[in-house]
């Protein structure tokens, strides 16, 4: 399994621009620029480099926090590159204006594996939850874990953990 990590903000000046990932005029823009750098750079660089088995089954995004968030945003938009899709302790409160304005277009893809994972005293349970909820009712089945724990690697890394095992079938 090959694992790449690349920097989940859509901007060089992390630091002096922060608030623009909550910012709803600049939010969907930093996403959708973000993921034609994953999709036309990032995946396209890796099968270059690897030797890596180039099929949407043998892909995956994952992510935490934000970074969990964003996997949600570009797995569902990209259904045709990757087969799982997991979010632990997603910071779905960045999708401003809610679930349904930041997915319109999106139709589940029965052999999409999504997981949603998150802590049970973790701050951001009740966004997961909702989203959850809105994946259901849009067709989703998603798995979902909520286990003891807050907004920790503890909590991520027993996650990753229990997905691991299950990639690439």
């Amino acid at each position: 399994m090959l694992v790449v990590m690349p920097e989940g903000y859509g901007f060089p000046d992390v630091a002096d621009r922060m608030a623009d990932q909550f910012d709803l005029a600049k939010q969907r823009s930093i996403m959708d620029s973000m993921g034609q750098i994953l999709i036309n750079e990032i995946v396209p660089q890796v099968e270059r480099s690897y030797r890596v088995i180039r099929s949407l089954k043998a892909r995956a995004i994952a992510g935490c926090s934000m970074g969990g968030a964003q996997s949600l945003y570009f797995g569902l938009h990209h259904p045709e590159i990757f087969g799982t899709v997991a979010s632990f302790s997603g910071a779905f409160i960045m999708y401003s204006g809610g679930t349904a304005k930041w997915f319109p277009e999106v139709l589940h893809i029965p052999n999409q594996k999504l997981l949603l994972a998150c802590g049970t005293e973790d701050f951001l349970l009740g966004s997961n939850r909702v989203t959850t909820k809105w994946l259901e009712t849009h067709g989703a089945k998603p798995e979902v874990r909520e286990t003891p724990g807050g907004h920790t690697w503890q909590v991520w890394r027993r996650e990753l953990a229990h997905l691991a095992p299950s990639l690439f079938r």
